[in-house]
């Protein structure tokens, strides 16, 4: 069999048809792409970090001083504990100690507790205590410290016993502690 020749005018028509077919063809593989790019899943790998407001309250500059003959052996304060050892040589005695309670944090602080441990029933009877800021006011629970700032404070212990009891109770040794307990505040 003989191959035919086509004319001019067919080649032009069957070359357009194969380029419309490719045109074709380009257009759906386009509009496929396009597709998967819009309805692909965007997926973020990554971390995050909440950083909490830094907390930081500390206890400050202290001074004691002992009234009636008292002796405060020993006295000692770091960021978060004071410590100090009273002798009470007789009745009717008292002893101080002055300190300041610091607010270094970013955020309000407020006591949340103060708590009282170690008191036997002969120091919950004889030895008071009173915790208050240095103008004289209680210190109680929702008291606010505002970040940044700080206010002086004291504990007073009074040793109350009769001249027949404190004779009857010499050399004897009474432990308390007391915990201030701050929270964030509201």
């Amino acid at each position: 069999m003989a191959k035919r020749r086509l004319t001019k005018a067919q080649a032009s028509e069957r070359f357009n048809r194969i380029i419309a077919v490719v045109a074709l063809v380009v257009a759906i593989l386009g509009l496929c792409i396009a597709f998967a790019v819009v309805t692909r899943n965007l997926v973020i790998n990554g971390i995050a970090e909440i950083q909490g407001p830094e907390w930081d309250i500390r206890f400050t500059t202290q001074s004691s001083s002992a009234t009636g003959g008292a002796q405060i052996n020993s006295s000692k304060v770091d960021d978060r504990t004071i410590s100090y050892h009273v002798i009470f040589t007789a009745p009717n005695q008292t002893a101080d100690t002055n300190f300041g309670m610091a607010n270094n944090s970013t955020v309000n602080a407020e006591i949340a507790a103060i708590t009282t441990i170690g008191q036997n029933d002969y120091s919950a009877k004889h030895i008071g205590y009173t915790l208050e800021y240095a103008d004289s006011t209680p210190i109680t629970v929702g008291d606010l410290l505002i970040a940044g700032a700080s206010r002086n404070a004291r504990i007073h212990l009074d040793y109350s016993a009769t001249q027949a009891e404190f004779l009857a109770d010499a050399g004897s040794q009474v432990g308390m502690t007391v915990t201030i307990q701050y929270a964030q505040a509201p």
